[in-house]
């Protein structure tokens, strides 16, 4: 991290997918259940894991011919506080319907579509759905962290010589992002807080938006030692991850105390109110090596 970072970081984790289902109608009142395909998916393109966003809409093309489809950024203001592309629209060059109440709710808490039915609403350059929530599958901090160093620890091994000649063997290194973040509000951090209006507010979040939830990221990610894409100093959530200025694909290290306790990754950091501070440590497996 440097003076200059201003903006939020996100980290996207791996979604096992398959079966879930979006009711939509199409231009000419066509209803069709749009299912997805059973894999490994993020909510941001990337080589590890294909976009459940570009997944869905090639669904869409497919099924619905006569119209295209896509997504557009869609931003949420809170307490005066922008939460710059959090959410995402639904788009086509005609009109639609989506139907929620007959989707899959997992899915559709997922897209943050917290309605039952919905009409696309002419814009003038296209139609569109748009969200009640933020998307999930990712973790968005609120500011920069107060600390983002990236350390080069050696790996060493012990190897078996003649006689007594046992000794260590250095063969590589590992670069390591260890992050910090002070002072996050319960609802950004602990499962269901932001069901309670209290908590929901104080973070900046609208009362059952639990789609920016870090034990998610924990669960999802950094506990089973998945992948997981990082993207640093935002002003708006990227839909491709090597779109971002400054990247990286983060894997938890073998033996992390971070992968293996939720409570090693997290403490309070008030006593007169629920605001903890978010540490945890990732090895560097990809990215695009601009910066240090």
């Amino acid at each position: 991290m440097t003076q200059l970072d201003t903006g939020f970081d996100a980290y996207f984790y791996p979604l096992e997918m398959g079966g879930e289902r979006l009711y939509v109608r199409d231009d000419n009142w066509t209803t069709s259940w749009i299912t997805v395909e059973p894999g490994v998916y993020a909510m941001c393109e990337g080589a590890e894991y294909p976009s459940l966003f570009s997944h869905i809409v090639d669904l869409m093309d497919a099924e619905f011919p006569g119209q295209s489809w896509g997504w557009s950024p869609l931003g949420f203001f809170v307490n005066d506080v922008l939460l710059s592309g959090w959410g995402t629209q639904l788009s086509s060059d005609a009109s639609f319907r989506v139907d929620a109440a007959s989707s899959t709710p997992a899915l559709t808490k997922l897209l943050g579509m917290d309605f039952e039915t919905r009409d696309a609403f002419d814009t003038g350059y296209g139609w569109v759905v748009s969200p009640d929530e933020p998307y999930g599958g990712c973790w968005r901090s609120l500011r920069a962290p107060a600390r983002r160093p990236l350390n080069t620890i050696a790996e060493q091994y012990v190897s078996g010589g003649r006689g007594q000649g046992l000794h260590l063997t250095r063969w590589g290194a590992d670069r390591v992002r260890s992050v910090t973040y002070r002072n996050v509000g319960a609802a950004h951090v602990i499962e269901g807080r932001a069901n309670i209006p209290a908590y929901a507010d104080v973070a900046n979040l609208g009362n059952g938006w639990t789609q920016n939830q870090f034990c998610d990221l924990w669960d999802r990610g950094i506990s089973r030692y998945q992948p997981v894409y990082a993207a640093y100093n935002l002003t708006t959530m990227p839909t491709d991850i090597s779109t971002a200025a400054r990247w990286e694909v983060l894997q938890s290290p073998q033996g992390s105390q971070f992968a293996d306790e939720f409570e090693s990754c997290i403490s309070r950091a008030s006593r007169s109110a629920e605001y903890y501070d978010v540490e945890f440590a990732m090895r560097v497996i990809g990215g695009n090596d601009t910066w240090g």
